[in-house]
């Protein structure tokens, strides 16, 4: 695989204030590119290494959808039937969303329900907190537009569980993380923060960079709470160019299930700047956002929680993945698509541009 401009990333993570980052890159044909900077713990000069574990926050949706399409494949879960069918005790506010809600609006953010993110998190179960919905006021009608939002993603949850018989932890490890052979990544904040090896997450507070305490999120875990290391990352971007199949051929997720997964459901216009086509997305899928860049497929995702943000993207018809994670919250995006759009460059042999 052609080199990475790693002094790119160092310059970008000195102008950024960036303490430790990690990237995984993985193309058919080559072996995984793994490459860790800067530092875990800065306080106390610990490095950033390829077993470090970062929260990756809201790309952990991608994950869910995966193991939402899991379930699907194996007959207990439909993307079009409406979910009171598995959790009959569920109801939003708005009477219509209760009776015809299904995965397929959920996981592409369609409810009619806006963040609503001041509710979590709570010490609650993902049941517990399932049942709050209905004391929530929608602020559109249902499908009327996408809505991104963390909750709904909790819901989804639930509905796994209850057809499962198994806590969300379980499921993650059962359906994705074991079959994947990730082998350090877990979804639980306790296990982060028992971890030897974690990146301390942190914020520019008053224009000092400042070490802040690992936010525990369980609460809404299929939105926010997977926390992964550069060599597990390696494995699930694998998994996607593979259009669901292990390393050793192993078809986990049927082909055709896949693409309903990585195919656009709804407009969903996100661009870096206004009036500007860099790095725009159109739509979003199940758990990922959906374009082009420069001519060519993308499937893209950020995650941001307190003190981490992650991107991730793959390319279906470039056979390309790469993730970036940062312990940093905040400023990131510029570093992060940066980075991104400049090993893609580098790796299809795009011209250069700045």
């Amino acid at each position: 695989m052609k080199n990475i401009d790693e002094q790119l990333i160092k310059r970008e993570m000195d102008f950024w204030n960036v303490p430790g980052l990690s990237l995984s890159i993985v193309k058919k044909g080559h072996e995984p590119n793994i490459k860790s900077f800067g530092w875990r713990d800065k306080e106390n000069q610990l490095e950033v290494t390829d077993t470090t574990l970062f929260g990756i926050a809201s790309c952990s949706k991608a994950m869910t959808s995966a193991v939402i399409a899991f379930l699907v494949a194996e007959g207990k879960l439909d993307y079009d039937v409406p979910i009171i069918n598995y959790i009959p005790d569920f109801a939003m506010m708005d009477e219509e969303a209760t009776k015809k809600m299904t995965l397929r609006d959920m996981l592409c953010h369609r409810t009619g329900l806006g963040g609503h993110d001041a509710i979590w998190p709570v010490p609650k179960t993902l049941k517990e907190f399932s049942q709050v919905f209905s004391h929530l006021q929608p602020n559109s009608p249902f499908r009327s537009k996408p809505q991104y939002s963390n909750i709904i993603y909790a819901v989804i949850g639930y509905i796994a569980e209850t057809v499962t018989g198994q806590s969300w932890p379980n499921l993650m490890k059962n359906y994705l993380f074991n079959p994947l052979n990730m082998t350090s990544a877990n979804c639980q904040a306790k296990e982060m923060t028992n971890s030897s090896n974690f990146a301390h997450p942190y914020q520019v507070l008053d224009g000092k960079l400042t070490k802040l305490c690992v936010w525990n999120v369980d609460v809404v875990a299929p939105a926010a709470s997977v926390n992964c290391t550069a060599i597990d990352m390696c494995k699930w971007l694998s998994f996607l160019t593979n259009k669901g199949r292990t390393s050793n051929g192993i078809q986990l997720i049927p082909v055709d299930i896949f693409e309903t997964m990585i195919t656009k459901q709804v407009d969903f216009e996100d661009y870096f700047e206004p009036n500007s086509q860099l790095y725009a997305t159109d739509g979003y899928a199940m758990g990922w956002k959906t374009g082009k860049y420069r001519g060519k497929s993308i499937c893209r995702h950020t995650g941001k929680i307190e003190g981490y943000s992650c991107i991730q993207a793959f390319m279906p018809d470039d056979d390309l993945g790469i993730s970036i994670m940062i312990n940093l919250h905040s400023p990131t995006v510029a570093i992060m698509h940066t980075i991104l759009y400049s090993i893609i460059d580098s790796l299809l042999n795009l011209p250069k541009i700045d």
